[in-house]
Parts: structure tokens; C-alpha cells; sequence
């Protein structure tokens, strides 16, 4: 049964994208400042740490138009986490990786996770790094990982690394060979992983199934929570498969993400076994009752 109304949450709304420019030079600052420190695994709740009340996931598809619009709904997202308590707050933000179309309102590119726990300036200071999930749901170890494996001997050394503790799998103490050589597999042979790169440029595609999958398995191992909420914001298409032509010319001056949508089928497959009890879907020709079919199965 999904939980009732949380007075605790925060409301989620899109803003405007005009922005002043006086205050996008003060954030440039900023940001140039404290811009250069990846998260390391002592950031992330321990192993051993309880479960949060919630998990509130936030997956901002900005490489594209909505950037300006997406870096407002960042900043009010940081703003409503300070009042929470007992509520792990990640952020997916993608964006324009090109420095050739660089606007006093960007001084990092690509593709970010952040932890909110902290103010804007300290918060994009700290972007997540890819790392071993220390526990596994049961569930998603299995179909997630171990039978994405077609080699028998990778599907044992992922066995062989993580023993069975109620409804997780959590992993043993082992060599930084060891771990190494796991990495490699959950991240290159499973596909299980989201190749965060810290401080480092990464351009993963948001709208994609296999990006969006990778991060509700990151929120679901490093953030464990009883209830889990999912806030997708973007260009949508619903149920429809094709993406907008570009205008004439477009393809030569912007990446091709630009022209890429948000669709039900895609978030529907990379929440199969990972579903949330809350799911928000901020885009266009999300609220029909195909794309709320194909979703049933998942909220």
C-alpha cells in the first residue's frame, strides 16, 4: 500500500528560466570556486546506517533547452532539503557538456550526482564518484546483475564477493585487487554501475533506459530508505517513441541529446525491479493514460 501524504516533503516546482545576469555572475563565482572536490565513500551512509524514511531522487535531463530551467529547480531542491529530517536528498543533473556554448550560469559541464545535505556552494563542491555498493537488494543482485553475466566465472567472483543478510547482499571484506577486479565487472560486463566521474567532465545520455536504470540502482544501494520518491524533469514524449525532428541546421550546432525526449517505456523499463512509492513526471505528454499504463507496474 503506498504511504500517505508526507507533511515533511517538499514542494517541487519549476521555475522560471529568466534569471537575472548580476545573479548568474555571483554563481559563477561560486561555483569556479568549489568546483573541484569529488565525494569520497566516508560521504556515503555506512553500511551498518538504518534505513532513511525516504529517499528523494531527483533526475534533472537538462542538456538541452531546459538547462537554465534545470539549474533553478536545483537550487530550490537544495533550499527544501534543509528542512528535511531523516531524508537522503540525491540529484542527477545532466547538462550541456560544450564549452563553446558556455553562459555566465555555467562553470562545470556534463553529467553530475550530487548528495543535498549542505548550501548550494558546498554542495556542488562534492559531486559523487562511482564506488562499490557496500549492500544489494536480493531482488536486483539477481536479475540486475548476476543474470546480465553471461560468464559463469564473473557471475562467482560477484558471488564470492557479497554474502546474504536479510533482504541485501552485503559485501565482504576483500583486497583492493579484489575490488578492483568487481568494479570492472559490475561496472563493463553487468552494466550495473553509473560512471561518475567526481569532479571530472562525464556526458552520460539522460534520456536513455540504461542511465536512468543505473541511477535508481545508485539511489537504492547507497541511499536505503523504506519509502522512495522519483522526481523526473525534462523534455517528455509520453508513450510516443520518436523524438522531435531538429529545425533546420540544429543537428550541426547542438548535440544530439538535444533532440532526445523522456519516454514511459524507457523510465518503465529502468525501474522494473526497483519500483518507488512516489513518481513525479515534470515534462511534456506525461499525463495520459498510456504513459500511466506503462508505469502501473512500477509505482
Amino acid at each position: 500500500m503506498m504511504p500517505g501524504p508526507d507533511p515533511n516533503l517538499p514542494q517541487y516546482m519549476t521555475c522560471n528560466s529568466s534569471i537575472r545576469f548580476a545573479w548568474n555572475l555571483l554563481l559563477l563565482c561560486s561555483t569556479l570556486v568549489f568546483a573541484g572536490t569529488a565525494l569520497t565513500q566516508s560521504d556515503l551512509p555506512g553500511p551498518g546506517a538504518a534505513p532513511a524514511r525516504w529517499t528523494l531522487a531527483f533526475y534533472l535531463a537538462g542538456e538541452n533547452s531546459l538547462e537554465r530551467a534545470q539549474a533553478d529547480n536545483f537550487r530550490e531542491i537544495i533550499r527544501g532539503a534543509a528542512a528535511l529530517s531523516d531524508v537522503h536528498v540525491v540529484v542527477f543533473f545532466d547538462r550541456d557538456e560544450s564549452l563553446k556554448r558556455e553562459t555566465p550560469l555555467t562553470s562545470w559541464k556534463g553529467t553530475r550526482v550530487f548528495r543535498v545535505r549542505a548550501p548550494f556552494a558546498e554542495t556542488i563542491r562534492r559531486p559523487l564518484s562511482t564506488t562499490l555498493p557496500e549492500s544489494i537488494e536480493i531482488g536486483r543482485f539477481h536479475h540486475l546483475i548476476l543474470d546480465r553475466l553471461s560468464d559463469p566465472a564473473e557471475r562467482r567472483r560477484v558471488q564470492d564477493a557479497y554474502q546474504r543478510s536479510g533482504s541485501r547482499y552485503v559485501i565482504k571484506p576483500s583486497s583492493s585487487a579484489q575490488k578492483k577486479s568487481l568494479l570492472e565487472i559490475l561496472e563493463q560486463k553487468a552494466d550495473y554501475l553509473l560512471p561518475l566521474g567526481g569532479a571530472r567532465t562525464v556526458n552520460l545520455q539522460a534520456t536513455s533506459e540504461k542511465t536512468m536504470r543505473q541511477f535508481f540502482s545508485f539511489v537504492r544501494d547507497h541511499f536505503p530508505a523504506r519509502h522512495y520518491g522519483l522526481f523526473i524533469t525534462g523534455h517528455g514524449n509520453g508513450w510516443y517513441e520518436k523524438d522531435p525532428l531538429p529545425p533546420d541546421g540544429g543537428a550541426g550546432h547542438y548535440p544530439a541529446e538535444y533532440f532526445q525526449t523522456l519516454k514511459s517505456s524507457a523510465i518503465a523499463a529502468a525501474a522494473s525491479r526497483q519500483p518507488f512509492d512516489v513518481l513525479s513526471l515534470d515534462s511534456c505528454l506525461m499525463a495520459d493514460i498510456e504513459t500511466l499504463w506503462n508505469l502501473t507496474r512500477h509505482v
